[in-house]
């Protein structure tokens, strides 16, 4: 799935460009795990990211702010807190994705996954 982020006064969302109208969304209500849904989660972007690398930026929920966008599993997408981790260091890295340009289309932007290197959102 193609990726885009739209940028909503201060807050941005993250949407399908392959599968229009499909969002980075609740899998389930209540749930956590993200799949591709009509409401999207609403995020905060943070740059540096959590990692603290200056290319790096992380995924701030608005509707919870207790927890970022978080790539659990090597691939799968996640809300998740720091309280899930064992090591505060591994939940930076999970929550943390480098920011490549023009890698899919031009003038578009790729999130890379920190923790799981060659998967992008």
């Amino acid at each position: 799935i193609q990726i885009c982020y739209i940028i909503l006064s201060e807050y941005v969302t993250i949407r399908s460009l392959t599968t229009p109208p499909s969002y980075v969304g609740p899998e389930d209500e209540g749930g956590d795990d993200i799949s591709p849904v009509a409401t999207p989660y609403r995020f905060i972007m943070t740059t540096p990211g959590l990692d603290g690398d200056n290319e790096t930026t992380s995924f701030q929920s608005v509707d919870d702010p207790s927890k970022y966008l978080c790539t659990v599993n090597n691939s799968t997408l996640k809300l998740c807190d720091k309280d899930e981790f064992e090591d505060i260091a591994d939940f930076n890295c999970a929550a943390s994705f480098k920011v490549t340009e023009n890698l899919y289309l031009n003038d578009s932007v790729s999130f890379e996954s920190c923790a799981s290197p060659g998967h992008f959102i």
